[in-house]
């Protein structure tokens, strides 16, 4: 960010004013953030920490998650804000960081912490949206039943609040902590999810939310409608720049490809996620990678060892835009098979 110190500042003011907005996607905001970083000496101290929160959380989507911690944990050193964004973010950031890096129980307690101070400066909408992350952090741990308590007050709270954007996210945590052992409740949940994001409200998890229906659809059987809703996911969480999500669909997509017969496009698909991502793509029970693993076992014997071997490589050659493109020729084919 160059120019003079007026308009350094006002950069800072429209960074922390619009800070909320940055949580939905890999905004203008959130590139401002980036950019105003090295002139944060500069910000006025009560704004440092949500602007600072909101470059934690661009590092996040971006996938670089000890990055987006330090920047997290520098905000919360900032002086004491009045903008619930200041805690919010960096909260969250550092919540579900720790949790997708194997320590739900302290992504689990940081949002308990959050939690707490949140209702005691009497913000509702981010009190249960807290309760949301600490169900997250269960369900990247792989417990789900301990997710299941504050998943449900998650939904309660937000509701009562009335605030779309955080409702949404206790919508999808819901999902997550019923999936696997109850898929149609959880499907009604995070469908209620996307029908709030579509109406408008702002929210963390659209990307994973389509990406978690598709997985649902593919769990009941309805493997053409898991594939819509799979290429939707990518779209959305390849246009936000949201590589943790990103990761986590390629792998389901591959995973429903190989279940439709198409053994080979799921090898590739398969290759070119394992090259590309190489940190936690998303909150994955070890149940559904169990799965998605035993898949590519079937599709290794489909092939026969050379030809996996020869598709993985392909896969693992592509980079980011063949990879992208060649996911969705595929959804598109068979999407022509199925009309």
């Amino acid at each position: 960010m160059t120019g003079g110190g007026q308009t350094r500042q006002l950069a800072f003011q429209i960074v922390a004013a619009l800070a909320f907005s940055a949580i939905s996607t890999r905004s203008t905001v959130v590139a401002w953030a980036e950019r105003a970083l090295p002139q944060i000496g500069t910000c006025p101290p009560q704004l440092r920490a949500t602007v600072l929160g909101a470059a934690a959380w661009s590092a996040f989507l971006g996938g670089d998650l000890p990055l987006a911690q330090r920047r997290a944990e520098d905000a919360l050193r900032q002086p004491a804000s009045s903008d619930p964004n200041s805690l919010g973010l960096p909260k969250t950031v550092l919540s579900r960081t720790y949790a997708l890096t194997g320590q739900p129980e302290r992504g689990a307690s940081i949002a308990q912490e959050a939690r707490h101070q949140a209702a005691q400066r009497g913000w509702d909408a981010y009190a249960g949206a807290f309760y949301a992350m600490e169900a997250m952090a269960w369900t990247a741990g792989g417990n789900h039943a301990a997710a299941r308590r504050p998943a449900m007050e998650a939904v309660e709270v937000t509701r009562k609040a009335g605030n779309p954007g955080t409702l949404v996210t206790a919508y999808y945590a819901a999902a997550q902590a019923l999936w696997l052992t109850d898929p149609q409740a959880a499907r009604t949940l995070v469908d209620d999810s996307l029908v709030l994001t579509r109406a408008g409200a702002l929210d963390s998890v659209h990307g994973f939310a389509l990406s978690l229906a598709g997985a649902i659809r593919a769990r009941t059987g309805d493997l053409p409608g898991a594939l819509t809703v799979l290429q939707e996911a990518t779209l959305q969480l390849h246009g936000d720049g949201n590589r943790l999500g990103l990761g986590i669909t390629l792998q389901r997509a591959a995973a429903v490809l190989a279940r439709l017969g198409d053994p080979e496009p799921a090898a590739i698909l398969a290759g070119a996620v394992a090259a590309q991502f190489t940190v936690a793509a998303g909150s994955v029970h070890t149940q559904e990678q169990a799965e998605i693993d035993d898949t590519q076992s079937n599709v290794r014997r489909a092939l026969g060892e050379a030809a996996y071997t020869t598709a993985l490589r392909r896969g693992a050659a592509m980079d980011d835009h063949e990879m992208i493109e060649y996911a969705l020729a595929e959804f598109r084919r068979l999407a022509a098979l199925s009309a």
